[in-house]
């Protein structure tokens, strides 16, 4: 497979929690960027131990499968998250620690590195056709003058086309190549989809990183929402700039 497919990841064992890092990413040493995939105990407070940073902010939104993006421009926007839902945060901000919550939908990281910009984003196929992508880039070009070539696309474990069914409505908004027929059933490869656009918005096909993990498939690691259905707890990404960077 394509380098620029393929995630390189590791999965390591953190109190009851499993913890997805990327290891390509670990030698930009201003981020913290990863996903608190099964755990026993709660996500964010895992998280907080794990960043190990004074005081953290979290930016985790009340997500509404929208294309609604926050920028996070001070401390102050951080209350907007309790008033509005949004789909997306993005920051240049050191120590606030921006999450989304997914269980089969696409979690999506961003990072600007020469620019020292992330922001996170929550991909499911609505949000999609919306046009969610669409909305972050616009945002960032408009206040932090960042271009797609400037990025730098991560995408998560989610349920890939291998068992994501979907109805016929669903499935016309999509192109053709990016949905699988068999025995009367559609399935849909969002991720497929969603590097295609991407690649279309400007985003250098090498600067795309794929998962290579459906959720559905590894219930000994993730959660799947399509599997579990209203049994199913959330993973956490989160993506943050450090403070001592």
């Amino acid at each position: 497979m394509n380098e620029s497919k393929t995630l390189l990841q590791k999965i390591l064992p953190y109190q009851n929690s499993f913890i997805l890092t990327f290891p390509f990413l670990e030698r930009y040493d201003f981020i913290t960027c990863g996903m608190i995939l099964k755990t026993k105990s709660d996500p964010t407070k895992t998280l907080l131990r794990l960043i190990g940073q004074k005081d953290p902010k979290l930016a985790i939104p009340e997500q509404r499968h929208t294309k609604k993006i926050l920028p996070i421009l001070n401390e102050d926007d951080l209350n907007l998250l309790e008033k509005e839902s949004f789909d997306g945060v993005f920051t240049k901000l050191k120590n606030i620690f921006l999450c989304v919550q997914v269980a089969d939908c696409i979690p999506l990281f961003v990072i600007a590195f020469e620019k020292r910009m992330v922001g996170l984003l929550h991909v499911g196929w609505r949000g999609f056709v919306s046009g969610i992508v669409k909305e972050f880039l616009t945002k960032a070009e408009k206040l932090f003058k960042i271009y797609p070539e400037d990025l730098i696309i991560v995408l998560g474990p989610y349920i890939k086309g291998c068992c994501y069914e979907v109805s016929c409505g669903v499935a016309a908004l999509f192109d053709r190549d990016m949905l699988n027929f068999n025995k009367n059933k559609i399935r849909l490869d969002l991720g497929k989809a969603l590097f295609k656009e991407l690649k279309k918005t400007g985003v250098k096909k090498q600067r795309i990183f794929l998962s290579p993990d459906c959720t559905f498939c590894h219930p000994e690691h993730y959660f799947s929402f399509r599997r579990e259905k209203d049994r199913s707890k959330r993973m956490l990404a989160f993506i943050g700039i450090s403070e001592g960077s």
